[in-house]
C-alpha cells in the first residue's frame, strides 16, 4: 500500500492544484462508506468534476499512484506557464 502523507488535510489545499477555494473531500474509491484516511484527499471543485468525469463509471476510478501523476503534470505545466 502506497503511504500519503496527511499534512495536506490540514492545510485544505486541493491536492492536485493547491488551490485554497471550494475545498470537497474525495474518497479515492469513491466508496462514500470508507473515511480512511487513506483514502481521502482534499480537491477543489474544479479538479473534483474532473476527476468524477463520469460517475456512472465507477470501476474507472484514479488510484492514488494515478493521482500523484496527475498532479506532477499540473505542476509541471503551470511551471512552463511561469517561465
Amino acid at each position: 500500500m502506497v503511504q500519503l502523507s496527511f499534512s495536506f488535510l490540514k492545510k485544505r489545499k486541493c491536492f492536485l492544484c493547491d488551490s485554497e477555494e471550494n475545498i470537497e473531500e474525495h474518497h479515492i474509491d469513491w466508496n462514500h462508506k470508507n473515511n480512511s484516511p487513506s483514502n481521502r484527499l482534499l480537491l477543489c471543485k474544479r479538479c473534483q468534476v474532473e476527476i468524477h468525469r463520469d460517475p456512472r463509471d465507477y470501476h474507472n476510478y484514479l488510484n492514488l499512484e494515478e493521482l500523484r501523476k496527475l498532479r506532477d503534470k499540473i505542476k509541471s505545466r503551470r511551471e512552463e506557464v511561469r517561465r
